[in-house]
């Protein structure tokens, strides 16, 4: 909270006004007081610097940085460590911080996406988070004062100072999306059928995913027990029931814009949608007619504004399947939403500052690790918009990331769930996207490495999949 000096001042002035006979004489330090802003009552003196006399109390303004909150607050902001692009770790200890001099940047003016650093694992959402900036008034007694008084005196302080309300903490809102789930091949029986599929799919990942505020993830196939195959190289196709298991696991959130989400034709794509909307979770870009698909899906977190559109960008298939022909949604069939100026208006008239606002394109080219230029260049066309954060999916293998004008781009997070890639190379290297978001600006960046082992996945502890994601990262930004 803030308050005014002077009015302050006013408001001690009127406490001291039945202190006695005795003048208090009081002297604010640094701060020249216009008289005329306040009227000070019989027995209350305020003491001029060009005074000789010495004050009986001397009131200062002092700045702190610490966890505790002194008793006579007026105002706090929080400080974040800001790390270099490159610098990829979580959490520093406040020593390291201050060895290496890295800036402390007030949370209220942050604009650097992801660049946050946690202190000892704590956020500023944390009690006991270190890093706060106090500005706190101290109390300096010429004399050691009656007892009644100083009481008095320090207990209208506190009244007056805590009016404004309980103190509280800006809230952290953890956003999670994963790549593509192809939930065939064993996986859906794991789910459905086996009282731990959960654990046995999601292993050592499964308390991660459940601890998201929000988790997205890029669903490849149709929900449904109907349709006729479309003519091409893959269709997939999975039972309703398995998405209870998905729902318990975190999941909030499936991505449709793919080229599997026709895989069995209108019909199954119907069905997807109503399934989904059963099990509650949520889509969009995926719909009926245009104006629904325009729609981004709406989150609200703890305060926070997420709003969350699906698009499709993925070139012909070898087999001749065209998404933009024959699954884009039009007047006349139910589709999906394609890139393209149309959802580029969309996106810029539901975004704001205020909230986050999420893109997740299903692009680029199939077993490419670098996007081309078409493909950064669409995505970043993205974030110019007005969208924070884009996550792509659909090259099948993990390609890099980057801070673009203060919005965050992973151009690829690879498979997530899908069984049978182990002859294909870096298929099974996969990636949880973790952000952590306050106020509508991206704090910090976790991400998660995993590993996909047959129908379950796991984390990837050697720092291998780290160290290729890190090196794809770099390299887009190379000359």
């Amino acid at each position: 909270m803030i308050k005014a000096v002077p009015f302050l001042l006013i408001f001690l002035g009127t406490l001291f006004s039945c202190l006695g006979d005795d003048p208090v004489t009081v002297s604010f330090d640094g701060t020249e007081i216009d008289p005329e802003l306040f009227t000070l009552p019989e027995g209350f003196v305020f003491h001029r610097n060009n005074s000789p006399s010495y004050p009986d109390l001397r009131l200062s303004v002092r700045e702190t940085v610490g966890s505790e909150q002194p008793r006579f607050s007026l105002s706090k902001e929080y400080l974040v460590p800001l790390k270099d692009r490159n610098d990829y770790r979580e959490s520093m200890n406040p020593d390291e911080i201050h060895k290496e001099g890295l800036p402390l940047v007030p949370l209220s003016s942050w604009e650097y996406a992801g660049r946050g650093v946690m202190v000892k694992g704590l956020s500023p959402a944390d009690r006991e988070y270190p890093l706060v900036k106090w500005r706190h008034l101290v109390l300096d007694w010429n004399n050691p004062p009656d007892p009644v008084l100083s009481d008095r005196i320090e207990k209208a302080l506190t009244e007056y100072l805590g009016a404004a309300g309980p103190d509280t903490s800006p809230a952290i809102v953890w956003l999670g999306a994963v790549g593509d789930m192809m939930l065939q091949r064993g996986i859906e029986d794991m789910l459905i059928n086996r009282p731990d599929g959960k654990e046995k799919t999601f292993s050592d990942l499964l308390p991660q995913l459940s601890a998201f505020d929000l988790l997205m993830g890029n669903l490849e196939g149709a929900v449904t027990r109907r349709g006729s195959k479309t003519p091409k190289s893959y269709n997939f196709r999975f039972r309703p029931e398995v998405l209870a298991p998905l729902g318990q696991a975190g999941f909030d959130y499936l991505s449709l814009t793919n080229n599997h989400c026709y895989d069995y034709g209108e019909e199954g794509f119907l069905d997807t949608l109503e399934y989904l909307e059963e099990y509650g979770i949520r889509t969009s870009g995926a719909a009926e007619s245009p104006e629904e698909a325009l729609e981004p899906a709406l989150f609200t977190l703890r305060g926070l504004t997420v709003r969350i559109l699906s698009v499709g960008a993925y070139p012909r298939e070898r087999n001749g399947f065209n998404g933009e022909s024959e699954a884009r949604v039009t007047a006349d069939r139910a589709g999906i939403l394609w890139y393209g100026k149309e959802a580029l208006s969309a996106i810029s008239g539901f975004s704001d500052d205020e909230g986050i606002d999420i893109v997740m394109v299903h692009g680029g080219h199939e077993w490419q690790r670098v996007p081309d230029d078409e493909q950064r260049s669409r995505y970043r066309s993205i974030i110019d918009a007005g969208a924070d954060i884009v996550f792509g999916s659909h090259p099948h293998v993990l390609q890099g990331a980057e801070s673009y004008k203060g919005g965050v781009i992973y151009y690829s997070l690879g498979n997530f769930l899908f069984n049978g890639m182990e002859e294909m190379p870096y298929a099974e290297d996969s990636l949880v996207a973790s952000l952590g978001v306050c106020g509508g600006k991206i704090l910090y960046r976790r991400d998660i490495p995993v590993r996909i082992n047959g129908p379950s996945v796991r984390i990837d502890k050697s720092g291998r999949i780290t160290a290729q994601f890190r090196d794809l990262s770099e390299g887009l930004s190379l000359p």
